[in-house]
């Protein structure tokens, strides 16, 4: 199964982090968000993934050949940007012969395991495409969902401000390859934007089953605004100090191969990260989610 990822929105509300790098390049501890995404592909053994790019493209084709992942990317240039939907449309030559295909934003964190759940739950073949699901507190500024028995049943696109609780759209899909060609069937909305949501409203209408996936809130994060981009940092913080390929014990996370300098009455409070060819200079200390 082929794989898009979106990486060709402004980030406008992210300004001015956004003004000299790409909002899908901001950093997640110790890797570019974008870079996060593709990983979680690699370890559910997608290969081919198709990236859109506008803004700063050169910056993210950059990072990404950087870290020679082991799959086949290619940039797909979305040189207007008229909305997800019309993003999904800049895709139809990347897809064309797929029967289905993985869609995450490349602004979300995800979890390998999360992905994992999304192919099974498709492979069951009880659906024609998944959606992911989040419950948060306040849905005002995401699509919310309405299903029945774990099929999707509408997306009602940004309610009023101070919404309630609900589950939402997470920003990740598996969806028929004839999805491309609903662009055709859609109009702006009030925002004058191409949506997305408006594509599998369509699909449902004509029939189409989408199963429901639903997933805690834990290590989703949609790094909309610089608020959600330092919570999702505290976030991983924590959940990478659990994991045994770094140092939890010492209160610091350590990259096999990191060079850290430390001089006398350096101290650290975990956790916290330290990157590269880092120098802690004598009774310094490095407070927790540094």
């Amino acid at each position: 199964m082929k794989a898009v990822v979106f990486a060709a929105g402004l980030g406008k509300r992210l300004k001015p982090l956004t003004s000299f790098k790409a909002k899908h390049l901001l950093p997640l501890v110790d890797k570019p968000v974008l870079i996060r995404v593709l990983e979680t592909l690699v370890s559910n053994r997608i290969r081919d993934v198709g990236i859109t790019v506008a803004y700063m493209d050169e910056l993210i084709r950059r990072a990404v050949d950087r870290e020679k992942l082991s799959m086949e990317i290619t940039y797909i240039q979305q040189r207007e940007l008229l909305g997800t939907a019309h993003a999904l449309y800049v895709c139809k030559d990347f897809l064309e012969g797929e029967d289905a295909f993985l869609l995450v934003y490349g602004d979300i964190t995800i979890t390998e395991d999360v992905v994992g759940k999304m192919l099974s739950s498709f492979n069951e073949g009880a659906c024609d495409g998944v959606i992911l699901a989040v419950r948060v507190k306040d849905a005002s500024n995401f699509g919310v969902l309405e299903e029945r028995n774990g099929m999707l049943e509408h997306i009602m696109e940004k309610p009023a401000e101070g919404f309630h609780e609900a589950y939402v759209n997470a920003g990740a899909y598996i969806l028929p390859s004839e999805s491309v060609k609903y662009f055709s069937r859609i109009k702006p909305s009030a925002r004058g934007e191409y949506e997305l949501t408006d594509v599998l409203n369509l699909l449902v209408k004509d029939g189409h089953k989408i199963c429901v996936l639903k997933m805690n809130k834990n290590l989703w994060f949609d790094i909309g605004r610089a608020w959600d981009l330092l919570d999702a940092n505290i976030t991983f913080l924590d959940y990478l100090s659990s994991k045994h390929n770094y140092s939890p014990k010492s209160g610091k996370l350590l990259r096999p191969g990191t060079h850290v300098e430390t001089e006398n009455g350096a101290r650290l409070f975990g956790p916290c990260f330290l990157g590269e060819n880092v120098k802690l200079g004598k009774g310094s200390s490095i407070l927790p989610y540094t």
